[in-house]
């Protein structure tokens, strides 16, 4: 919580869900963050609620804050981007919600346990088997780049990417040229270095 503190309060977006403070005095013995409250639940809840709402704005919103933060010095990497962590505010714009994940890219690669928080569903393949020895600093924010391509499918369709057994397209049906512009527009390639950054995608 303490590391989520620091990154969250120092982060002023408008696409940024707003840090105001920490609160130990409601419930004894814990600390609660505060942020303000948001009728509209997250984007996923908002656009079952309200389906004609142009889902490319909802898109732009969400980039705009992960460009943002990816251009920091030092840059962050939030590190659990899906639909979830989406809130839509009072003016129907998407917030970036949930910095517990997140990580400050410095000198030093992050442990194992910080870089997999987030839910397997949205995981970069890299990930899900980890070796520090080969992880590059530099590559950090293609994990975000990989879940926000998993988001733009959520918030494109409204369900969950993969929930029913849809894959990833396999050289098996596809040509190589296809599924490399599939994987440029999905954000996909299980290479991270190989994923766009927000500035060039």
């Amino acid at each position: 919580m303490l590391r989520e503190t620091i990154v969250w309060k120092q982060l002023r977006h408008d696409y940024i869900l707003p840090f105001i403070g920490v609160d130990a005095v409601t419930m004894p013995g814990k600390y609660c963050l505060i942020s303000p409250w948001m009728e509209n639940g997250t984007v996923l809840h908002y656009l079952e609620n309200h389906p004609h709402t142009d889902r490319l704005t909802c898109i732009r919103e969400i980039v705009a804050a992960i460009d943002f933060i990816h251009n920091l010095d030092p840059k962050v990497i939030h590190g659990n981007i899906r639909g979830n962590n989406i809130i839509v505010n009072d003016k129907g714009h998407c917030c970036l919600a949930d910095f517990g994940a997140s990580i400050v890219v410095t000198t030093k690669v992050p442990s194992h346990s910080t870089m997999s928080q987030n839910s397997s569903r949205w995981l970069c393949p890299e990930l899900q088997v980890y070796d520090p020895t080969t992880y590059v600093l530099d590559h950090l924010p293609g994990r975000d780049i990989y879940a926000l391509g998993c988001t733009i499918i959520e918030v494109c369709g409204s369900y969950m990417h993969q929930c029913s057994g849809i894959h990833v397209p396999t050289t098996d049906i596809y040509s190589q040229r296809s599924l490399y512009l599939y994987s440029t527009c999905y954000c996909s390639s299980r290479h991270h270095n190989q994923r766009r950054s927000l500035s060039t995608a």
